[in-house]
This record gives structure tokens, sequence and C-alpha cells, in this order.
């Protein structure tokens, strides 16, 4: 039956190609059951040339109309699936939308459909683009988002890579000659956590030191040492790095008690937030290719 419906918008949209042209127009795309036109791109260019987004001298109209055709076939794609979800947009969320981009703008209630309109621009296509972007943003927030967690050590990661000033790091630093490699070699193998070190041989620890370090990383002078010890947990789920150089030519490595911060709820609270929006957009982009591969999308570049 599926196979049947498939075969079946082909035929259609073959005998619409050689007989829907009024107005110069012509299908695109075809998603499901909904195609896209030629006017439909135009439309679009439009209003981002509108809105200086497009520069017809500047840009490859060929190629802003592939980007744009793309776009649109993806509108159709989640749209269509909102519908089945029961997610839409009212008039309400649309005209509260259209206040925020003013006031962005610095534009008075109502002046930028005028606008647009004096280029134009007709309203019903400003309206129509904007209710799909907060489609969109509904199917982020209401069904993406809420799937999503943010983890204590992905806050701990994202503060070591953009504020490693503000970690605390409580470990132990072993070092030792190189020429003590292999003994140093033996105190890796059984120190693989703080609580190991009571399991340490006294006389495995002739010619290594062991030394606990409780401090703010950038406290900490040794470069390499430091560097190690911003690292994410060492791996999935170890608390120790491997053997490393250091600067003045020894061997050691890091076993880490605990990480922990100096940042207030507030900073917290945006790091998160941060944290969460690339984690909803790698997501969406999954989600998207996901749809596209259950739908029936046919396009037709040539007709560009």
């Amino acid at each position: 039956m599926k196979a049947i419906s498939k075969l079946l918008i082909i035929i259609i949209t073959t005998v619409l190609f050689n007989n829907y042209c009024f107005a110069d127009s012509k299908i695109l795309a075809v998603v499901e059951d909904d195609i896209i036109t030629s006017s439909e791109v135009d439309q679009r260019i439009e209003i981002l040339t509108a809105l200086g987004n497009v520069d017809p001298e500047k840009h490859s109209m060929t190629q802003v109309k592939l980007q744009i055709l793309t776009t649109l076939v993806d509108e159709k794609i989640f749209t269509q699936e909102a519908k089945a979800m029961g997610i839409d947009v009212t008039k309400k969320e649309i005209e509260q939308a259209i206040a925020r981009l003013e006031q962005n703008r610095g534009l008075p209630k109502g002046a930028m459909i005028q606008q647009l309109s004096l280029k134009g621009i007709k309203a019903e296509s400003v309206f129509l683009q904007i209710k799909n972007a907060l489609i969109w943003e509904k199917i982020l927030v209401e069904y993406i988002a809420p799937k999503l967690e943010v983890t204590e050590a992905e806050v701990i990661e994202f503060i070591e890579s953009n504020n490693a000033d503000k970690i605390k790091i409580d470990a132990y630093i072993v070092s030792s000659t190189q020429q003590n490699e292999k003994k140093m070699r033996r105190v890796w193998d059984n120190f693989s956590n703080c609580n190991d070190i009571k399991n340490i041989k006294t006389n495995d620890l002739s010619g290594i030191k062991i030394n606990r370090v409780n401090s703010f990383l950038q406290n900490i002078e040794n470069k390499p040492l430091k560097k190690i010890a911003a690292m994410k947990a060492y791996g999935e789920d170890k608390e120790k790095s491997d053997i490393f150089k250091s600067n003045d030519n020894n061997i050691s490595f890091i076993v880490t008690c605990s990480k922990k911060h100096s940042l207030s709820d507030k900073d917290l609270e945006a790091i998160r937030y941060q944290i969460k929006l690339k984690k909803v957009e790698s997501n969406s982009q999954l989600y998207m290719q996901n749809l596209k591969k259950k739908k029936f999308i046919e396009i037709y570049t040539s007709q560009i």
C-alpha cells in the first residue's frame, strides 16, 4: 500500500510538471503528500533579501535557492511530524514572536510587517515562516529537550575547559626518575584510586615520591601536571592518568580523589543551559536525519 502511494505521488508529480506552470512556478520537491514550488523558494528569497540576509549581487543565487529548498524540505518534514504529534502554533504566539523581533530591531509595533509589505513581501509569507520556526522551537522544547540530561561530569568538564581557575583538585601525584620506570609501572598497576594507597608495598616506594595535592588548578605550577589534572576523569571511568614525563624529565602519574568547583548557583545554571543547548542542537540534527529516513522525499534540483 505504501509502495502504491509513493508510485501515485510520482505519477501525479510527473503530470504536474507538465501542466502546473501557471505564474511560472515549478515543483521543486515532494515531501509525502506536500509539494514545494519555485514560488515558495522565491518568496523566501524576497524575505531574506528584504532583511539583508541575502545580497543577489554577492551571493550565488543558484546556491541560495538550493539552501532555501533544503530548509523548506526540512520545514515540511517537521511540520508534518508536529501535526501528527498535536503540536501547533496560535495566532497570538505568532504575534508575540513578531513583537519580539521588532523589539530586538528597535522597531515600533507593526513596523516590521509594514516595512516588508512596502518591499512587496506578503504578510502571509512572513507569518508562515515565523509559524514554522515556532513549531520547530516547540519540538525542541517539548519533545527533544526533556529527554536530555546534563550530568555533573559534563558540568565539571565544561568548567575545566572554560573556567579551569574555578576547579579545585584533590589528588595524589606519584613521581620518580626515568630509571625507576619499572618500579613506577608496578605502583601504577596497584594504584587505581585514592583508597589504593594503603595497598602499595613499602619496598616498591623506594625512590618514588607520593605527594597529596589539594589546590586550584591555577595554582599548580608544573604545566604537564596542570594539563593532566585538568583532563576529564582520564577516560570514561578512570581516576588515574597514564605515566607521563614532567618538566624536570622525571616520570609521573596522577590519581584523582575529587574535583570541586567554586562557581555560584547562577553561574552553574548558565553553564548547564549552554551544555543543554549544545546537546539539543546535536540531537535535533539526529532527530531530523531519522525523520528523513521515514519520509517519502523527492527533490528536483534540475528545475532550479
